[in-house]
């Protein structure tokens, strides 16, 4: 937190008198060196509610709630507490911080943890609910048919919601969270007359959504009544908030391995790991980035994308490609025979033929190959010629233009060609493409080709985002301002290697701290922070948080302009080999960027 909002939150609990403050709604009698009187929290004939003046806090032995000054005007006027602190410091005459930006975030942070605990909170009372009650008796029974251990209940903390029931809802009310915290975490709703308030979650098994360090971000379910192997209305999707982003968060990744499997959705990585299935994590498919294979390679050396054969070898192999190809030896693909979902092969099959399965993972340009293989006649020598020449598309190739020797023999064997004969054919299929670039490296404007105005736009972004790293280090929170707009994928891997321990650190609640940092950063990037935080390892002064913004936003201008140079250079690359459709496809991510560079201007 920010010294000066430190200061300031310090300040107004210390002028809050909490005896003037609780005597203002309870009757309160002096005994014993305390004063007492009825708790304004629950009903209360025993005068159980205690106040202590000179230690500035309150507590109920009856309802155990307790707190200082600012927590008492939080939960009667059934506020949270930073717009108590704001109330109170109004009411006290004490000027708001001047760096309101820096108030923002530290109300933003204490929203989280608002969240995390009423997360915690749930997660518990849903894994009780399922071991130890009478009506999670279906949840038990639902689980162990799917082979789900004792142990597997355990580790993911899996419970159950009981049907037509408000019982988390009055739970949580009773230790005081207001009606909106809870609304805004997903696990409660309002009904349709807008009073009274229910469960999200009735007669589902739950899954917490558990992150890298612990903490419960968000509660999925898994709906009992429906029976169809894949019908999506049998899952809860946990709804985003400040604590979980769909599209980011990966469920099931503990601790570092060897390998990791990629599954469907968390209750088949869940069901997989019942079934004795270790190291397996899953996503939100649809959201698939580069962000999520960066993070998965801090914690595995290889990647399997684990799903059913038509699913890896059509539609989603087309959709994930242009994201796995930059991790081509740390990527591969499981497909399940005869489009079962590896839950329901491991069922019927056991956990070792499907090992056996896993062992044999392709690659990704195996796949793209069997794809063509696949769709594509290569009986004839002519078919196998053409065949060779949309492989040769898709092909990486060495930066001197020749074939690597790994894919010529791949090639052979696959197409049953000789070595010499390919070598022929990819001679000839380079020869007008080498022809048509020369030609439009001729016409293509000097300022898509200047090296002097790229050295120069990658000295200001290096430049530009060392100042950012440098602000976000000592500023705690404003990484998730810079994030908000500057991608983390336009760092380079150094600094995402800075960005991403500021992430933790963050996560963790504590500051980043740069001899810990030694130890969690390769020698590269301690290094590259080391010349960052430099002499200013300490707290910087007076930080213009309208400069900050304003690096952004130029990092992003730059990051912007230069992938738009590179996609028109695709495009005409494209243009030149007569591929219309790709350079249909490239245009329009031209235009999308085109648009973002001029909303900045």
């Amino acid at each position: 937190m920010n010294a000066e909002i430190d200061e300031f939150v310090e300040q107004v609990r210390l002028r809050s008198d909490i005896y003037t403050i609780v005597s203002e709604c309870v009757s309160l009698k002096f005994k014993n060196g305390r004063f007492w009187g009825r708790c304004p929290f629950h009903e209360d004939d025993a005068e159980s509610f205690s106040v202590a003046p000179d230690k500035g806090f309150f507590y109920c032995f009856h309802c155990h709630i307790g707190g200082d000054a600012l927590k008492f005007i939080s939960m009667k006027k059934k506020i949270s507490y930073f717009e108590a602190v704001k109330t109170q410091a109004e009411k006290l005459k004490i000027s708001l911080p001047s760096r309101k930006k820096d108030f923002q975030i530290f109300e933003l942070k204490q929203r989280k943890k608002t969240l995390f605990e009423i997360n915690r909170l749930a997660a518990d009372f849903y894994h009780e609910f399922l071991k130890k009650s009478d009506a999670g008796k279906n949840g038990r029974k639902y689980l162990e048919a799917r082979g789900i251990t004792s142990g597997a209940i355990e580790e993911f903390k899996l419970g159950f919601a009981p049907k037509n029931s408000d019982k988390l809802t009055n739970l949580l009310l009773e230790k005081k969270f207001t009606p909106e915290q809870l609304i805004e975490s997903g696990l409660v709703l309002r009904q349709e007359n807008g009073e009274k308030l229910v469960d999200r979650f009735q007669e589902c098994v739950i899954i917490p959504a558990i992150n890298v360090f612990g903490r419960v971000v968000g509660i999925g379910g898994r709906i009992l009544e429906s029976t169809a192997e894949n019908d999506p209305s049998k899952l809860f999707d946990i709804p985003n908030n400040m604590v979980f982003d769909r599209e980011s968060f990966i469920f099931g990744v503990k601790k570092p391995v060897r390998s990791l499997l990629i599954a469907k959705n968390y209750t088949d990585a869940v069901f997989l790991n019942g079934a004795g299935i270790k190291s397996v994590a899953a996503f939100s498919y649809e959201h698939l980035n580069e962000g999520h294979l960066r993070f998965l390679l801090k914690y595995a050396k290889k990647i399997i994308f684990c799903r059913e054969k038509e699913k890896i070898e059509q539609e989603e192999l087309t959709k994930i490609l242009p994201i796995v190809k930059n991790f081509e030896n740390e990527v591969f693909f499981v497909s399940i025979p005869e489009n079962q979902s590896p839950q329901v092969f491991v069922r019927d099959n056991g956990k070792e033929n499907f090992y056996e399965i896993v062992k044999n993972a392709r690659s990704v340009f195996d796949c793209q190959l069997q794809n063509v293989l696949d769709q594509n006649a290569h009986s004839s020598s002519e078919e196998k010629v053409e065949t060779l020449k949309k492989i040769f598309q898709i092909v990486s190739v060495e930066k001197n233009g020749e074939i690597s020797e790994e894919y010529l023999k791949k090639f052979s064997d696959t197409l049953e060609l000789g070595k010499d004969e390919i070598l022929e054919e990819w001679k000839k299929f380079q020869s007008p493409l080498v022809e048509k670039k020369a030609v439009k490296v001729e016409s293509t404007p000097k300022k898509l080709n200047s090296s002097d105005k790229s050295s120069q736009e990658d000295k200001s972004f290096y430049h530009l985002c060392v100042s950012i790293l440098r602000t976000c280090w000592h500023e705690d929170g404003l990484l998730d301002f810079a994030l908000a707009l500057l991608p983390e994928e336009s760092f380079s891997e150094v600094h995402r290697e800075i960005v991403d321990y500021i992430k933790k650190s963050s996560d963790e609640e504590k500051r980043p701290d740069l001899s810990e940092a030694k130890d969690e950063l390769s020698e590269k990037a301690y290094s590259e922070l080391s010349k960052i935080v430099g002499k200013y390892d300490g707290e910087l002064q007076d930080v213009d948080l309208e400069a900050f913004d304003d690096s952004v936003t130029t990092a992003l201008k730059i990051y912007l302009q230069k992938s738009f140079d590179a996609k028109v250079q695709e495009a005409q690359e494209y243009l030149a080999k007569g591929d219309m459709d790709s350079y249909g496809k490239i245009t329009q991510e031209t235009n999308i960027l085109r648009k973002k560079i001029d909303e900045l201007k």
